[in-house]
């Protein structure tokens, strides 16, 4: 009976937290302290990220980029109870009609030449013109990739939508030290282009 008695506070205490969480425009984000803004669900109430969910697709006969963006809500700092609302991203990227990457479908073995592992494109903040998104691509090692990236997308209104997407290189954020295997990090350079204008096709 008292172990129901909790539970039951635990809910009813979970539930009015929910209820009395503060909605903030995501793009309200990079000026706020969670310390102050504890309980805060920062969404896209303007539809900036919304406007990019979907797939899109580049192709100048050499290089081929397929991107599918979803927008989640996302737990960013469990200490004061912040939500944030984020794209995620899946892609397919080929080069003379060679698949390099492929994180749409199954992983491959290390060895092969297409690489699904694990890498991160997701939105950071919600600037005035653009998303700012934190950018690796995959590793070819057991070992995570060394090169860190930034990458600004900007949305383009039109029939069809357009994105602009433009990539830089952020030697700040290396990873410099092994894995925990002891083995090296993967020290090449990205691969996808860094300049394109995608266009969505679904």
């Amino acid at each position: 009976m008292k172990n129901f008695k909790y539970i039951f506070t635990v809910i009813i205490t979970l539930f009015f937290s929910y209820l009395h969480a503060q909605i903030k425009p995501i793009e309200t984000i990079r000026n706020d302290s969670f310390i102050d803004n504890p309980n805060t669900y920062y969404k896209d109430t303007n539809n900036r990220l919304a406007n990019c969910v979907g797939t899109w697709e580049y192709n100048n006969g050499s290089d081929y980029f397929k991107i599918t963006f979803s927008l989640v809500k996302e737990l960013i700092n469990n200490s004061y109870s912040i939500y944030q609302d984020k794209l995620k991203a899946k892609f397919i990227y080929k080069k003379n009609g060679v698949i390099k990457y492929d994180n749409y479908g199954p992983l491959y073995p290390i060895g092969t030449n297409v690489n699904t592992k694990p890498s991160i494109i997701s939105s950071n903040f919600v600037l005035p013109s653009k998303i700012s998104f934190f950018y690796t691509e995959p590793s070819a090692t057991d070992c995570y990739r060394r090169r860190v990236g930034r990458l600004e997308i900007q949305f383009v209104t039109g029939t069809p939508a357009k994105l602009i997407w433009h990539r830089t290189t952020d030697t700040r954020y290396f990873h410099d030290g092994p894995c925990d295997d002891g083995s090296q990090t993967d020290d090449a350079p990205f691969i996808i282009p860094a300049d394109m204008v995608l266009t969505k096709i679904n």
